[in-house]
């Protein structure tokens, strides 16, 4: 009787390990697609402000290591900002690059998040 007593007592710990397990593996895909979508802004800032176009940022976006339960970044259309919309920054231009990284929200089900992340380029006139 008191091992059949304690084995009850176990079966609402296995519960919650198994629902700490579920968000250790979500929690580790959205810090793995936080970090992909930031691996490819970079890359969009150590590109000089005339270089950076759509094709030069998708090669080098395509030759990044992407991990387990994250998808391939897809790029917006890179928009160019002249003079940055006020008098203060009209010695400004500004390229902005949007990624938006999917990512996997539960193990072995269709569930997907997306991280979108926006960069700044800028060039002094």
């Amino acid at each position: 009787m008191g091992l059949i007593l304690l084995a009850l007592m176990f079966i609402p710990v296995i519960g919650v390990l198994r629902s700490s397990v579920k968000g250790t593996a979500q929690s580790l895909h959205l810090v793995r697609a936080f970090q992909a979508a930031r691996a490819v802004v970079d890359t969009a800032e150590a590109f000089p402000y005339a270089e950076l176009t759509d094709d030069a940022l998708k090669t080098a976006v395509d030759a990044l290591d992407l991990p387990d339960g994250v998808e391939k970044p897809r790029l917006d259309p890179i928009k160019t900002l002249t003079g940055a919309g006020s008098p203060a920054n009209a010695g400004v231009d500004a390229k902005v690059v949007t990624v938006r990284v999917g990512w996997q929200k539960t193990e072995g089900k269709e569930e997907r998040s997306e991280v979108v992340l926006h960069g700044l380029v800028l060039r002094a006139r």
